[in-house]
């Protein structure tokens, strides 16, 4: 595919720049505030307010992070430098990530603005396209599996010797 690479780092560059809008906008630097924490005057401490807004910020977290190495070594010289199977397996941790994003883009999108002392927004008009791209990627990936395996069996036939 081509431009493979530098869709995927334009990709980290825009994990990127969320970060620093959701950092400045939604928590305003507060970096336990990213974790669901909230300090409590009369307690003198802080404490959880948002249980999933904390656990849905670490795995986009991770989620960066890992995307960083995975940016760092998409380059010529990270293949050079690490040697094909190596950098092909961490490069592999693509598919990691797209789990880890697909996670933290889904909670978001269809469970933390679902709680008991707030009032529910209107929906959000891309949770379904979002559904619908998951579903896409997952049908491929099933296919795509599915059809290496059929070839595999196939040449594992051919190349059994006859019985007597």
């Amino acid at each position: 595919m081509i431009f493979r690479r530098e869709w995927g780092i334009y990709a980290i560059f825009l994990a990127m720049i969320h970060t620093v809008i959701i950092l400045a906008g939604w928590v305003t630097w507060d970096i336990p505030g990213i974790f669901g924490l909230a300090f409590h005057p009369t307690l003198d401490r802080y404490v959880m307010v948002q249980h999933g807004f904390g656990l849905a910020n670490l795995i986009g977290i991770v989620a960066l992070f890992y995307g960083l190495a995975l940016m760092l070594t998409s380059s010529d010289w990270a293949v050079r430098f690490l040697g094909g199977p190596i950098w092909k397996f961490v490069q592999r941790g693509a598919y990691v990530l797209w789990a880890l994003v697909a996670v933290h883009g889904g909670y978001f999108l269809f469970m933390h603005f679902v709680d008991y002392h707030r009032a529910v927004p209107p929906p959000n008009p891309l949770s379904w396209p979002f559904v619908s791209l998951v579903a896409l990627v997952l049908t491929l990936r099933s296919a795509a599996f599915f059809q290496v395996w059929r070839q595999a069996r196939r040449d594992r036939k051919r190349t059994l010797p006859l019985s007597a």
